[in-house]
Parts: C-alpha cells; sequence; structure tokens
C-alpha cells in the first residue's frame, strides 16, 4: 500500500521547472499552500541540480554513495529549514522516520567530525547559502524537536 497521493493532486503543472525536468514529479503528502511547500520544492530542485541528477533518482531505491549522498543532503535541508516532522520527511522520501533519522544523524555526525570543509559537506554549505540568499533568513523552530544527544537513552556510536 503507498501512502502517497497521485502526483496530479499535489502538485501544479509548471509549479516545478528547472533545474529539475518536467518529467520529474515531487509527489509529497504536503499541502501546496504550506510555506514548508515551497521551501521543500526548493530545496530539492536545488539538490537535484548541484547533484545533476534527477530528483526521481534522489527520492528513488538507489543505494549508490553519489545517490545517498544527496538524498541525506536534501533531507538534513529540509529537517532545517521546514517543521516537518521524521514521518513526514518519511513520507516525502518514501522511507519511514527511522531510515530519516539516520541520515539527519549521519549528516549531523559529518557536520560535527569535520574540521573542515569536504566533499561532504560541501554541497551542503552552497545550497544552505542559496536557501539564505532567497530567503534571507532562515525560520526559528516554533518549538525544540529531540533529536540525537536530547534522546535519554541514545548512544552515541
Amino acid at each position: 500500500m503507498s501512502w502517497r497521493r497521485p502526483a496530479e493532486e499535489v502538485v501544479h503543472p509548471g509549479t516545478i521547472t528547472d533545474p529539475v525536468t518536467k518529467d520529474d514529479q515531487i509527489v509529497m503528502m504536503l499541502p501546496k499552500s504550506s510555506a514548508a511547500y515551497e521551501v521543500t520544492v526548493y530545496i530539492l530542485q536545488t539538490v537535484a541540480s548541484h547533484f545533476k541528477m534527477p530528483l526521481r533518482q534522489i527520492i528513488g531505491n538507489s543505494r549508490t554513495k553519489r545517490t545517498v549522498h544527496a538524498r541525506y543532503t536534501a533531507v538534513f535541508l529540509i529537517y532545517s529549514w521546514t517543521q516537518l516532522s521524521l514521518t513526514n520527511l518519511g513520507e516525502i522520501f518514501d522511507r519511514d522516520h527511522s531510515s530519516i533519522h539516520h541520515a539527519l544523524q549521519r549528516m549531523t555526525d559529518s557536520l560535527d567530525t569535520e574540521e573542515r570543509v569536504n566533499d561532504y559537506t560541501e554541497p551542503l554549505l552552497v545550497i544552505e547559502a542559496a536557501l539564505l540568499e532567497k530567503y534571507r533568513t532562515k525560520p526559528e523552530p516554533e518549538e525544540k524537536r529531540v533529536f540525537k544527544h536530547d534522546y535519554p537513552d541514545h548512544k552515541s556510536s
């Protein structure tokens, strides 16, 4: 059973333009009128453009290193810039909340341990700069979200 809505119910024709090709349709469970929708679409388009791959590959089942890196980057940025829950993110990427949590943990660990910009962190910084340029300011979360070190039973590996 699919938890996704048909594309024609979610995406207006012409909403998604370059750099994502027309045959790539974002299928999301977000209301089209929400601010999170606009930011999410922009992040997905920008990540697809930066990594020079179709959006369906980022959202799809591919587990190549480059695709996973692009997916993790998109997940991290969408989580950072919207109020979407892990479950909502899982619906966008067709994964469960624990897979989304793993992606966030991997990106956070990478940012925490890297003292310099490298091939893994560079796309994140470039895309975040583009987001700041477009939206001028990062939205403040309405409430504190529990993640990683906030779990009382969480043990770092």
